[in-house]
């Protein structure tokens, strides 16, 4: 329905269940009372032709945002090096920088160029080096795109010229 809200449901055997009620309770406690009860108002007034109707909207805006990011990666940043893979679904793309350490490229260059991009580094378990970034398109306007994509070549030259730690 909306991002941020974290629920979901879970269909499955009784002993999945409880044991999963456990996890649940014992990693965040338990979800907003609040978030539940707008959720089970929105369900019971939608039904479930209009929960899949609204689903159905939500994954077309993602998919015409997505694809219009990835037209732009692909002119704009693949020529750079950039790799990247199309994604199935959800709001985020993974990219390969053609650096070694996204974690300094984020953290010390894009942060100048106003660039918010998750280092790859984030999401291993050891800290380990890599070239992978994190980004979403889902609420960024074309304007955004064209924008961020050309602070994002800024940063890859801006290291390159510069020799520093990539």
């Amino acid at each position: 329905m909306s991002s941020g809200l974290r629920l979901g449901w879970v269909t499955a055997a009784l002993p999945f269940l409880e044991r999963l009620e456990l996890h649940e309770q014992s990693t965040n406690l338990h979800a907003s009372g609040i978030s539940q009860v707008l959720v089970n108002k929105l369900c019971q007034q939608w039904g479930i032709e209009g929960f899949l109707s609204h689903c159905e909207k939500v994954a077309d805006g993602y998919r015409q945002r997505r694809d219009y990011f990835m037209s732009i990666i692909e002119r704009e940043l693949k020529p750079l090096g950039v790799e990247y893979a199309l994604p199935d679904a959800g709001m985020f793309l993974w990219l390969k920088l053609p650096l070694n350490d996204s974690f300094y490229a984020i953290t010390q260059v894009a942060m100048s160029k106003k660039v918010i991009l998750i280092p790859g580094t984030e999401f291993l378990p050891d800290n380990a080096t890599t070239g992978y970034v994190r980004c979403s398109f889902s609420t960024a306007t074309r304007e955004d795109v064209n924008e961020g994509i050309k602070r994002i070549i800024e940063v890859i030259k801006e290291i390159n010229e510069n020799n520093t730690p990539n």
